[in-house]
């Protein structure tokens, strides 16, 4: 598929990681992107970690200063049975609460004015770790520090109208119960992975 130049749209890099943080066009995937050379040679995927596209993304996104995104769909992303996303809870996925802090803590230096954003993105990592940990004894401390997390930012998003409707929703539901919001992400997971739901973009 060609590329139509007329479809572009042009960010700077505060406006880019609003957009990347409130999950609307611009990923935070690895995959699907174009850097210029001195940027990845400043900073490089922390080797051994999983989901290190969060602990990097927003780092790349800063210093390229200039982003360029264009819907076109030309790159194929292949789903396959025990990938990261799709493999079962284990305890190295936890970094990705570490990863988040970093960057609210980043967030707050450089674009206070999108904090929000940043909670948002934080929220929703915090929700989906917090579905997908199972009720065993072995994960109880992970599940009530992601549990904190939740409950930290749960207003915050749930007041937000720059956040999309299903996750102000999952946040009032988190609001009422987050045992009963965990609940109905847990079915909404396994009916994603079972191809019942097809889910184009993130929450």
């Amino acid at each position: 598929q060609k590329r139509n130049k007329k479809n572009d749209m042009i960010y700077n890099s505060e406006r880019a990681l609003e957009d990347s943080f409130y999950r609307k066009n611009i990923p935070m995937y690895a995959c699907a992107k174009l850097y210029h050379r001195n940027i990845l040679e400043k900073i490089q995927f922390p080797k051994g970690e999983l989901y290190e596209d969060i602990s990097t993304t927003y780092l790349f996104i800063h210093e390229a200063k200039k982003i360029v995104y264009n819907p076109i769909q030309d790159y194929f992303y292949r789903q396959r049975l025990g990938s990261i996303v799709n493999s079962e809870f284990d305890k190295r996925k936890m970094v990705q609460v570490e990863s988040c802090k970093k960057i609210i803590c980043f967030i707050e230096k450089y674009y206070p004015n999108i904090i929000f954003a940043a909670w948002s993105k934080t929220f929703m990592n915090s929700y989906n770790i917090f579905c997908s940990i199972p009720n065993k004894n072995e994960y109880k401390k992970y599940k009530q520090q992601v549990k904190g997390v939740i409950n930290s930012y749960k207003w915050s998003v749930y007041k937000d109208s720059k956040n999309k409707v299903l996750c102000r929703l999952i946040a009032l539901g988190c609001i009422v119960s987050p045992e009963i919001a965990r609940k109905i992400g847990r079915m909404q997971q396994f009916f994603i992975s079972k191809n019942v739901i097809k889910q184009n973009r993130p929450v």
